[in-house]
């Protein structure tokens, strides 16, 4: 057998293999700018979402800003004003004026609070804190309107119409609540604090996001 014919008989034979092998090397090479096509359409997609998170850091940061600015004055004067009453005594201050002076501007947090947290929904941990904030100075407020009450209704009572003992318990009731102001703008304290703590986790959570999608797109 010569060697022409040794060479058409092993192509014979063996035709159905190296079709299958020829097949392979074309679709192998049809593959190559699908996966490059791929790998670019993931690039853009990890450019979108690393937008995106930015975006959720800036606002974390700004809610986080804007609750401080909401606050922050508000309770350094609360916490001045119950040092002094501690250290001079009810009677060098009017009680009555003061808790009402208070009510209004804590009644103003509440409702910049809320305006502030409804336009995000935020995580779990953060929308927690953010009730638990809402609900201690909603107690707060509460307890400084029940101090000024009994004044006000002496000034405006056609809005009461109280019985006598109606406006005795209002009066014990405002000596009661004296005492409760110092505990409950310890509350809105803590409650500042738990909420910065949370913007702060999650915003860390979110950094760590972009590390990863920056390293992703640094490896491609």
């Amino acid at each position: 057998m010569t060697c022409l014919e040794m060479i058409c008989a092993f192509v014979y034979r063996w035709q159905t293999l190296i079709a299958g092998l020829l097949a392979l090397l074309a679709a192998l090479a049809a593959l190559r700018p699908v996966h490059k096509q791929l790998a670019l359409q993931r690039a853009q997609s990890s450019v979108m979402v690393r937008e995106t998170i930015g975006h959720m850091i800036q606002q974390l940061d700004a809610h986080r800003a804007r609750v401080d600015e909401i606050m922050s004055k508000r309770l350094t004067s609360i916490q001045t004003s119950i040092h002094h009453i501690q250290t001079h005594g009810p009677a060098s201050f009017d009680m009555d004026m003061w808790a009402e002076e208070q009510n209004r501007e804590f009644g103003t947090a509440d409702a910049d609070l809320k305006t502030l947290f409804a336009t995000a929904q935020d995580v779990e941990a953060i929308e927690r804190e953010k009730a638990a904030l809402l609900a201690s100075v909603d107690s707060l407020t509460d307890s400084l309107w029940d101090i000024w009450k009994p004044e006000d209704e002496s000034r405006f009572p056609e809005n009461y119409e109280w019985t006598d003992d109606e406006r005795a318990a209002a009066h014990t009731r405002s000596r009661e609540a004296e005492k409760e102001i110092e505990p409950k703008a310890d509350a809105v304290s803590t409650a500042v604090w738990k909420l910065r703590d949370a913007y702060a986790a999650q915003r860390a959570g979110l950094v760590k996001r972009l590390r990863v999608i920056d390293d992703g797109l640094l490896t491609h």
